[in-house]
């Protein structure tokens, strides 16, 4: 349900006027396809070219293709096809929407969006798709993870059509990429997180713009501190994820980090009357949130009982 109200909000965000004017082809679409290698660069320009002349009726699509995946994910019934419609877009937008979140450019980092929003739509479609014979109107996420095993850290990643270490392992290497992309010394300076936040105020709101100055005064000389302690974050994040005790402090610590980066992406740009999506932070928030274990319900105890209990306790 969460994922599908993103995604209403990416609906509502992609009727906005701006998206009907040539200008969200030529200053949001085309700039994604600079720095990246001919093989990605090509067939943006190629999809930039034939949406400018019917701007109006493509993105009239694309809103109610948004639209439509929202509506899908949240009646219960239809949640697996509303899954897995918002796979194949994702993808599709990645790349020639995204320019595969600037990940091949070398200038790219977590708090601009990295890996690109679009694709943890994708990942957390996977992280939410309930196993083969699981109705997800009905399954207990708890329940299913005793009858199969996974005694520690049960939750709705654990028990998705990913299993249990496949989707820690993914996650993990969400938030590797996020060490990698910000030890990068374009982004590890003492100057890098500071100027990008003041560079940001273009059309937002007076209240964000008074956000960005404070914040951008706040971090700059310190940049080289707050990128290595986002870094043990994001490992914390990661790691915690395969230990129970910590599986709820990871958690914790994930959606917190979310938080900061979405704050530090200026909510995506949501209030400017430009943003497609609110970008990666809150998705990032939810991927972490994912893992939080559940517990079986006090209406469900008594079938609890008949599960087999894998330990033999």
């Amino acid at each position: 349900m969460a994922l599908g109200f993103l995604w209403l909000v990416d609906a509502a965000l992609q009727y906005q006027p701006y998206m009907f004017t040539k200008a969200f082809v030529t200053d949001t679409l085309e700039p994604t396809a600079a720095g990246n290698p001919l093989v990605v660069a090509h067939p943006i320009n190629w999809a930039a070219n034939v949406m400018v002349h019917h701007i109006v009726v493509y993105n009239a699509v694309f809103a109610t293709i948004q639209l439509t995946i929202a509506v899908g994910l949240l009646l219960r019934r239809m949640v697996r096809a509303a899954l897995a419609v918002s796979i194949a877009w994702s993808l599709a937008v990645w790349w020639l929407g995204e320019g595969l979140g600037g990940v091949l450019t070398g200038a790219t980092n977590p708090f601009v969006g990295a890996p690109g929003a679009v694709i943890l739509y994708a990942f957390l479609a996977l992280l939410a798709w309930p196993r083969p014979g699981d109705d997800p109107s009905l399954a207990d996420p708890a329940l299913a993870g005793r009858a199969r095993g996974d005694l520690h850290g049960r939750s709705v990643a654990t028990t998705s059509i990913l299993g249990a270490q496949v989707a820690r392992l993914a996650t993990l290497t969400l938030w590797g990429s996020f060490v990698y992309f910000t030890l990068q010394p374009v982004n590890r300076n003492n100057t890098s997180l500071g100027d990008m936040v003041t560079t940001m105020v273009d059309g937002e709101p007076a209240w964000v713009r008074s956000m960005d100055h404070h914040l951008g005064d706040a971090l700059t000389g310190h940049g080289t501190v707050v990128a290595y302690l986002f870094v043990g974050l994001f490992a914390f994040a990661g790691l915690g994820c395969f230990v129970p005790r910590l599986v709820r402090g990871a958690v914790v610590v994930g959606v917190v980090v979310g938080v900061a980066i979405w704050i530090l992406e200026d909510f995506g740009g949501i209030f400017t009357g430009k943003g497609t999506d609110p970008n990666s932070g809150l998705l990032v928030a939810l991927v972490a949130a994912t893992f939080w274990p559940i517990r079986r319900s006090r209406s469900l105890g008594a079938a609890s009982e008949s599960v087999p209990d894998p330990a033999g306790g």
